[in-house]
């Protein structure tokens, strides 16, 4: 079995930089799993390229259309508390952003539900070595690029500083 990513899945699906080997480990007879909320980041990925010109609306029908058709083969992981719970524990030990971890935390619980070994298919590499720091073989081997790496650093937002008291949590 091989748990696919969001960045692994739509690149494949997209041709994008860097995803050269990933249509053919998708093509290959092992199981495919992935998390249930995989399906909201493709649509995502999908409508900001189309937004941002860079997809064509059509192509980025075909692409949804595409998609939808590959997941009835795949397995997906849709119980929510036990990734969540497993979520919160990841984002503890590794570097990791809240849905990295819960893709990471969907790959554990398909591992433990399928006892089969499986592969964690990523070009994400803090999600990458977060795998295999869990006991993954993960797919493409690591070369220290993905799309971490890919990212251009944003300055960040400054708001406003919650100070112990009288600011909660919603």
């Amino acid at each position: 079995m091989r748990f696919w990513d969001t960045s692994a899945l739509f690149a494949s699906m997209a041709s994008e930089p860097g995803s050269a080997s990933l249509p053919s480990l998708l093509a290959e007879e092992a199981t495919t799993a992935i998390w249930r909320l995989t399906t909201v980041e493709v649509r995502s990925a999908l409508f900001r390229r189309v937004r941002g010109g860079t997809l064509d609306p059509a192509i980025g029908e075909e692409l949804w259309e595409r998609f939808l058709r590959m997941r009835r083969e795949f397995f997906v992981v849709d119980r929510l508390d036990a990734v969540a719970d497993r979520a919160e524990s990841l984002v503890r030990k590794h570097f990791l952003r809240a849905a990295d971890a819960l893709q990471l935390a969907a790959a554990t619980f398909a591992r433990e539900v399928s006892e089969a070994s499986i592969e964690f298919v990523t070009l994400d590499r803090r999600l990458a070595e977060a795998a295999a720091a869990e006991g993954f073989v993960v797919l493409p081997p690591p070369t220290g690029e993905g799309r971490v790496a890919e990212r251009s650093r944003r300055p960040r937002r400054r708001g406003r500083h919650l100070a112990a008291s009288g600011a909660g949590l919603l």
